[in-house]
C-alpha cells in the first residue's frame, strides 16, 4: 500500500453535502476508496469528518468566530495570514507523527493553496515526491503589485512554489499562463474537471418530463427560461444575468431567471431584482443537489455564465452536455471550448450591453437556438470526460514520480 498525505482546507462539498462544485469530494474518495493508497487527511474543515470511516482524518481547530474576523475588508487579511501559518505548522507536526507509524512510499498531496506550504515543508523533510492541486486561480488579473501580495500571501506563496507535479484545472482562469508569470516552472497537467452525469446524460435527457418539472417551479410552456448556476459570490457576477433578464423583460413579458446556488451575495442579488421590479421573474432555487441541477438546465432554454474570470467550471460543461444554448463571456480561456455562433453565444467583456438583444434572439429563433444547442452537445460528448478518466489520468501522473 502507498500512502498519500492531503492536506487541504476545502469543504467536502462547496454548499453543503450533495451540493455545488464535486470536484474536492470526487477527487479524496477517488483515493479513499482506491486499494492501492492508504490516505490520510489533514485539514481544517469539519465536513471532511465524513471521511472518517474510510480515511485518517486529522482535524485542525480554529477559535469560534475567527473566519468572520478574517473577513473584516480593512485587516482580515492579517489574520488571514496568520491562520494560514497557524494551520501549516499544526499540519506539518500532525503528518511528521503520522509517518513514524507508517510503512511503504508515500506522496505529499497539497490541495488547494491552503495546503502548499505544510505539504512543501513535509514533503522536503522527508524526501517525499510532492503534489500541489489547485482548482483554478483568481491571480489571473491580478498585478503583482506588493500590496496584492501581502494580501493575498497564501495564493501567491502556493501558486509560486516549486513541485514535482502541479495539476492544474483548465477553467477557463489561465492557470497555466499565472504559474509562468510568477515563475513556477514545475511540471504540470493543465487538465479540465470530470463531469458527473456523464454516464446517465441520455437517460435524463429522455426520461425528464419538462412539463411536470416546470409546474413543481411554477413556470408555464410558454415562460421563456434564462438559468445560472453557481456560488453565489461577488466574482461569479450573476448580477449581469438579473440586470440582462431585467431588460430582456421589457420585449418578452414570459422571460424568467433560475438562480440555482447559495452563498453570501444571495441577499444582494435579491435586493437586485426587486429593486429592478422583477421579483416575480426571478427563482432563487437555493444550493441545489447535483442531480436536481441537472432537471433545471433541462426545463431552461439558455444557460447564462458571466463570471469575471474562468467560466469553464462544470455548470457550463454540464449544461452544453444537457443541449442547452450557452451565453457566456470571452474571458480567460473561455474561447477555447466555446465557438461564438457554432456551441454557444461568446460576448466580449466590454459588450455586456448587448446580452438582453442575444437573449431576446435566442427566444425567437428556435432553429438558431436548438442549432447552438446541438453543437454544445455535440462538442461535450465528443471533448470531456467523466470524473473516473479525469482522475484515472491524475493518478497515472503521481505514480510515475513514485
Amino acid at each position: 500500500m502507498k500512502n498519500l498525505f492531503v492536506f487541504s482546507w476545502c469543504h467536502l462539498w462547496s454548499m453543503g453535502v450533495g451540493i455545488g462544485a464535486p470536484s474536492y469530494h470526487h477527487t479524496i474518495n477517488h483515493y479513499i476508496e482506491s486499494d492501492e493508497w492508504n490516505v490520510f487527511l489533514f485539514t481544517a474543515d469539519k465536513t471532511n469528518l465524513a471521511l472518517k470511516d474510510k480515511a485518517q482524518v486529522y482535524l485542525f481547530s480554529l477559535p469560534e468566530g475567527i473566519e468572520k474576523i478574517c473577513m473584516i475588508p480593512k485587516w482580515g487579511f492579517f489574520l488571514r495570514t496568520i491562520k494560514y501559518w497557524c494551520y501549516t505548522w499544526w499540519a506539518y507536526k500532525s503528518a511528521k507523527k503520522v509517518l513514524r507509524n507508517c510503512s511503504g512510499k508515500g506522496i505529499a498531496y497539497a490541495y488547494e493553496f491552503w495546503g502548499v506550504k505544510a505539504g512543501s515543508l513535509f514533503a522536503k523533510r522527508y524526501k517525499l515526491p510532492f503534489i500541489t492541486r489547485f482548482q483554478g486561480t483568481i491571480l489571473v488579473d491580478k498585478k503583482d503589485r506588493l500590496i496584492d501580495r501581502i494580501k493575498r500571501y497564501p495564493e501567491y506563496n502556493a501558486i509560486q512554489t516549486k513541485a514535482d507535479l502541479v495539476i492544474m484545472t483548465d477553467d477557463g482562469s489561465k492557470g497555466d499562463e499565472v504559474l509562468k508569470r510568477l515563475g513556477n516552472s514545475s511540471s504540470l497537467l493543465f487538465i479540465r474537471n470530470g463531469l458527473d452525469l456523464y454516464n446517465n446524460y441520455r437517460f435524463l435527457m429522455e426520461n425528464t418530463d419538462v412539463h411536470a418539472e416546470r409546474s413543481k417551479l411554477g413556470l408555464s410552456d410558454n415562460d421563456k427560461v434564462c438559468m445560472t448556476a453557481s456560488r453565489l459570490v461577488d466574482w461569479k457576477r450573476v448580477d449581469r444575468a438579473i440586470y440582462g433578464v431585467a431588460e430582456a423583460l421589457k420585449r418578452e413579458p414570459n422571460t424568467k431567471l433560475l438562480v440555482a446556488g447559495d452563498g453570501k451575495e444571495l441577499s444582494n442579488l435579491r435586493a437586485l431584482a426587486k429593486k429592478l421590479g422583477i421579483s416575480k421573474a426571478v427563482i432563487f432555487l437555493g444550493g441545489v443537489p447535483q442531480n436536481m441541477i441537472y432537471k433545471y438546465m433541462l426545463v431552461s432554454d439558455i444557460f447564462l455564465s458571466l463570471y469575471e474570470m474562468g467560466n469553464l467550471g462544470n455548470p457550463i460543461f454540464e449544461a452544453m452536455l444537457m443541449g442547452k444554448a450557452i451565453i457566456t463571456l470571452n474571458n480567460g480561456g473561455t474561447g477555447s471550448v466555446i465557438k461564438n455562433e457554432e456551441n454557444g453565444i461568446l460576448l466580449e467583456e466590454d459588450q455586456l450591453e448587448k446580452l438582453p438583444d442575444k437573449i431576446i434572439e435566442l427566444f425567437e429563433d428556435e432553429q438558431k437556438r436548438e442549432k447552438i444547442a446541438g453543437g454544445a452537445f455535440r462538442y461535450a460528448e465528443e471533448n470531456f470526460y467523466t470524473w473516473e478518466r479525469r482522475l484515472n489520468i491524475e493518478e497515472k501522473n503521481i505514480l510515475q514520480l513514485m
